[in-house]
């Protein structure tokens, strides 16, 4: 068979009751030259039954099974190393892909040679698909960077398409931390430029399963460590003060007026250190500057930011 333009990488573990809604939603994509890779991560459910039913009934989808449960990254490394597209998409065993996420993303990289991944928004629902919240992402370049290590996550993990040579070229996922995405999000940073795109394509649940207490304080310890890990590589050294002000920022906290002042060199020195290791272009840097000036608003008290917030709207300065 010739080879696809798109490769669909779907790594599922203990997933029988959510699997057939997400492949069906790959399945039913407007774009359609695209094979779909099933990776079933040592399931001991019925995932491997749903597998072979929906593989024998499309030719698009190809089935990998690991014999020992290794981890959503070894799995994904596994369909990657199978995938023959020249664009690699990600979708989770749990969620929905819209009919024209394909269509939208593809269409979006074959017009910006430049750009290496591209995300889109996405809306949160329950466990029956009922909505709860829409989740809106930057779509420039500069604001995914600065939001992704001052705010968390800035391109979702799930809904990305990348190009493969970016992906392949970082070899692959890191099977050792939970965090994959942001990891791979950060040693990517260097290599190309990330955006999103405005439309709503991707249905991400919210269930018991991904929400365990444990989980949680896991993923706030790895954000520090891989953020703080990346700053270091950036500044050459271990940014000390400056990563506990930039730590305490990325928690809302609030700063007294000598510390913003320390702050506002902080952001601002961070931005010369991007352009420096071309993570960012001199052309960016206006970019950044209202999104820093409001920023350090949000570090005052809430009188301040209250009157600010008066003057603007009442006088217009």
């Amino acid at each position: 068979m010739p080879s696809p333009t798109v490769s669909v990488l779907l790594a599922v573990y203990n997933d029988e009751r959510y699997l057939p809604e997400a492949i069906e939603s790959i399945l039913a994509q407007t774009y359609a030259d695209f094979e779909l890779i099933v990776v079933d991560d040592g399931s001991e459910d019925g995932t491997a039954e749903v597998i072979r039913e929906f593989a024998g009934r499309d030719e698009r989808i190809r089935s990998f099974q690991l014999k020992e449960n290794r981890g959503q990254s070894s799995a994904l490394n596994l369909g990657l190393a199978e995938a023959r597209g020249a664009y690699i998409a990600k979708m989770d065993s749990d969620d929905i892909s819209l009919p024209r996420r394909l269509e939208i993303q593809v269409d979006y990289l074959q017009s910006n040679p430049e750009i290496g991944v591209v995300g889109a928004q996405r809306k949160q629902v329950d466990e029956n698909l009922k909505p709860l919240r829409d989740i809106n992402f930057p779509l420039r370049h500069a604001h995914i960077i600065i939001n992704l290590f001052l705010s968390g996550w800035s391109i979702g993990g799930a809904e990305a398409v990348f190009r493969r040579e970016v992906l392949a070229g970082l070899g692959g996922f890191n099977s050792k931390v939970l965090l994959g995405d942001m990891d791979l999000y950060c040693r990517m940073v260097e290599r190309t430029r990330f955006a999103n795109v405005p439309e709503r394509l991707y249905w991400a649940r919210r269930h018991q399963s991904n929400l365990t207490a444990f989980r949680r304080i896991r993923r706030i310890e790895e954000s520090r460590a891989i953020r703080g890990n990346w700053y270091k590589r950036i500044w050459g050294e271990a940014p000390g003060a400056r990563l506990d002000r930039l730590n305490r920022l990325y928690a809302g906290e609030k700063f007294s007026w000598a510390e913003r002042r320390k702050l506002r060199r902080d952001l601002e020195q961070l931005v010369d250190r991007l352009i420096a290791a071309n993570c960012l272009e001199e052309g960016d840097r206006p970019v950044l500057e209202p999104d820093f000036a409001r920023r350090l608003e949000s570090t005052m008290p809430r009188a301040w930011q209250m009157m600010l917030h008066w003057r603007r709207y009442r006088l217009g300065w």
